[in-house]
């Protein structure tokens, strides 16, 4: 027991980490309650529930705030087309039930059950969309291609996630409202263990190969402007903002001119880092060799002799022979 409750003893930071999440949970629920705004309040909360779970220091208001900002605008596109599909699902689901009520054909019975295993998947493959985008810089056909990849690499896990959140739901709608308050911190930290995993791998192999391949390597993310969020600070070595920082989500167009003055500046100075910092491979080596003339010991090189017009002889009046 001696150091159990010492600040940085088990009592104490478990306590914490539980305080961390129920404080996350609520920042989740008022975030979403303008709808729209749910996508980067997603983002948000496993931006900061991933970073808990891997023990990283951070504040809880200060990540969640940064990342619903960075995600805000792809964020807002996002939820309304999950919005928009889960919508059109519903009404179909909704519609397959009446016509089934009605004349009681087995065939619409049918239609419904079809309809709402598409719509359970959807539901599912949309888990992984908010995720990702917290973690990566990428277009949003290239985040949904990506959630649907992962989330068919991880099958087991997709499930289990997606029977949490609707039992949550369910019980919530349906018994007490406090459901909602207890069991999303609850689904919060577990999900964030495991996708933290999941995400991890896609980073290393993203980094260790520039290729990111999933599982047997049949299915590949989409690259397309993709490129890991975390671990990038915000800045260059000599201080200057990174260019996807200065873009911050806008075209290069509707920059001001102080705004594209210093992305040219920053994307030149990020070029130089990179080619400054970059190791000389082998492929480097043979390349700078066969560009530098070779000077080996005891060979001269030999200057091309100038010749008379007249004569065709060299121009030293000699025997044409070089002065060792």
């Amino acid at each position: 027991m001696n150091g159990f409750f010492d600040i940085n003893g088990k009592f104490y930071t478990t306590f914490t980490k539980i305080t961390d999440f129920i404080i996350l949970a609520l920042l989740v629920e008022l975030f979403c309650l303008p709808v729209v705004t749910a996508g980067p309040a997603v983002c948000g909360a496993y931006y900061v529930a991933m970073r808990e779970v891997r023990d990283e220091e951070g504040y809880v208001w200060k990540g969640f705030w940064k990342s619903f900002k960075e995600n805000f605008k792809q964020g807002l596109v996002l939820t309304l087309i999950i919005a928009g599909i889960d919508l059109f699902m519903g009404l179909d689901i909704y519609w397959a039930y009446q016509i089934w009520k009605l004349n009681g054909a087995v065939v619409y019975q049918m239609i419904m059950f079809v309809i709402i295993g598409l719509t359970f998947v959807f539901f599912s493959i949309s888990l992984y969309v908010f995720p990702l985008l917290s973690k990566f810089y990428n277009t949003i056909r290239g985040t949904l291609r990506n959630a649907l990849i992962v989330s068919a690499q991880h099958i087991p896990t997709t499930i289990i996630m997606a029977l949490s959140l609707l039992v949550i739901f369910y019980f919530t709608l349906t018994w007490n409202p406090l459901v909602l308050f207890i069991g999303l911190p609850i689904f919060l930290y577990f999900s964030a263990v495991r996708m933290s995993k999941i995400i991890e791998k896609v980073i290393d192999d993203y980094e260790d190969e520039h290729n990111v391949a999933l599982a047997d390597g049949e299915q590949v993310l989409d690259e397309s402007q993709m490129k890991p969020k975390e671990d990038l600070p915000d800045t260059l070595p000599s201080g200057h903002r990174r260019p996807e920082v200065i873009l911050a989500g806008r075209p290069y167009t509707k920059l001001s001119k102080e705004e594209k003055a210093e992305y040219d500046l920053a994307v030149e100075e990020q070029l130089n880092y990179e080619a400054e910092s970059m190791p000389v491979t082998i492929q480097d080596a043979i390349r700078m060799k066969e560009e530098k003339p070779e000077t080996g010991s005891g060979a001269e090189s030999e200057a091309p002799e100038k010749e008379d017009a007249v004569t065709g002889k060299p121009e030293d009046g000699g025997t044409g022979t070089q002065e060792s």
